[in-house]
């Protein structure tokens, strides 16, 4: 805008010095008006320095703002993401516990929980270890087998009997019940949840491994025959660990080993 008034302003000065130019006879009169014209034709070095200043400034202040905005969007998508998770988590968790042996199963609703939260149960008193759903190292009820191998095993869930065996483990991951059509991506990576490269983990190299957006589950129970609280977590893009009960692992004072930490995520269950 500064930069097309200049030059309406400099365009409309040599129309004026165009008109008052036929208007005059004088030759020296027309000379010294012709001079004027030439010692003004262009922009001078201050002007463009202005312009270049001002629209330095603006870039200044707006790209901040830009890129502030695009990453709080894709904070939105990840809390998004958890929220679809914690329905698929309690479909999941339902269709397990009415498929155990209902007669000598003792397996609760939140020993199922408590399975994707670092247990083999629910917690007896305070927090579950929590457990990263893309964790592609241990047993996970998580994220279904990705090679030949079977190299990821489902986690036995206490107290739960299949066939007069006990534990055992469910039959499904919570990933396999989700369409695979429709998978739910890490708007900061593009790729699966579930997928390794979703697994903060330190690097060979020495680098801290952190993956924005990658999620973790925890569990808190309040006190002993309480309530348990169960909810996900995120990592944030200023993160710098990777441990799950670390001071710098998760988003915005989130965690998963107080029931303040787990507050702050987005809420899966409160049960007993």
């Amino acid at each position: 805008m500064i930069l097309l008034l200049s030059i309406r302003f400099y365009f409309g000065e040599l129309d004026s010095m165009q008109c008052l130019y036929d208007q005059i006879s004088d030759p020296a009169t027309q000379c010294l008006i012709e001079q004027q014209a030439n010692d003004n034709e262009g922009f001078s070095l201050v002007e463009l320095l202005m312009v270049v200043g001002v629209i330095g400034l603006i870039l200044w202040v707006l790209i901040p703002i830009g890129l502030r905005t695009r990453i709080d969007a894709k904070y939105g998508v990840v809390r998004q993401n958890c929220s679809e998770l914690a329905a698929y988590t309690s479909q999941w968790a339902h269709q397990a516990i009415m498929a155990q042996d209902q007669q000598e199963s003792f397996a609760t609703l939140a020993d199922y929980y408590g399975s994707l939260a670092g247990l083999y149960h629910a917690p007896t008193s305070g927090p579950a270890p929590g457990e990263w759903i893309a964790d592609n190292i241990g047993p996970s009820n998580w994220r279904q087998n990705r090679d030949d191998k079977n190299s990821i095993q489902m986690k036995i869930i206490s107290g739960r009997f299949m066939n007069g065996k006990n534990p055992t483990a469910p039959e499904n991951t919570v990933e396999n019940i989700i369409p695979r059509h429709s998978p739910i991506l890490n708007p900061f990576t593009n790729v699966d949840v579930f997928a390794p490269d979703n697994f903060p983990f330190p690097k060979f190299d020495g680098t801290p491994g952190t993956v924005p957006g990658a999620i973790a589950f925890g569990g808190f129970r309040e006190k002993k025959g309480g309530w348990v609280n169960y909810a996900f977590v995120f990592q944030g893009t200023n993160n710098t660990g990777t441990q799950l009960d670390g001071p710098d692992t998760f988003f915005s004072g989130m965690n998963v080993h107080t029931i303040e930490g787990l507050q702050k995520g987005i809420f899966a269950a409160r049960i007993r």
